[in-house]
């Protein structure tokens, strides 16, 4: 039940950016399991990411931060090399994938291709993350973790 409620949350994680620290905490955590976390999480963005794609028009009308975030990327840049940056900005976030996927059909006419490559990059985004706070957490003292977060470790 808890990874269904994190891919919810996810969906508007594009907005807030809380998608990445939910991965990592769940990489150190021994009560959930950091790969379906990264599913979960993935499953989220992508569905977040696809909202945006179809209703960013809306969203930018609504929303000026939003506006200004889309006038601070030039989507001519990235025309000839669309798919090769939509990967970039799925895996490491330069350009802003939310840009992006505000920019929808403007930026990228074929919702397929940008559905795939969004979906494998922040895949192996959240695998990346999730699983290395994994492999260090037998490192990490959580002794110096805040007193709200101890229930979860």
């Amino acid at each position: 039940m808890i990874y269904c409620l994190v891919a919810v949350v996810a969906i508007i994680s594009p907005f807030f950016a809380i998608a990445e620290p939910v991965a990592v905490l769940s990489g150190l955590s021994s009560k959930t399991s950091w790969f379906i976390m990264a599913v979960a999480l993935t499953i989220g963005q992508t569905t977040g990411f696809s909202l945006m794609y179809f209703f960013g028009d809306r969203f930018v009308a609504r929303w000026q931060w939003l506006a200004k975030k889309l006038e601070n990327v030039n989507l001519e840049e990235y025309a000839e090399r669309r798919h090769i940056c939509t990967a970039m900005a799925a895996l490491f976030g330069l350009p802003p994938l939310t840009a992006l996927a505000l920019a929808g059909r403007i930026y990228e006419r074929q919702f397929r291709t940008f559905l795939v490559i969004t979906f494998a990059g922040r895949f192996v985004r959240f695998c990346t993350l999730a699983g290395a706070a994994s492999y260090f957490e037998r490192y990490v003292d959580s002794t110096n973790l805040p007193l709200w977060l101890k229930p979860y470790f």
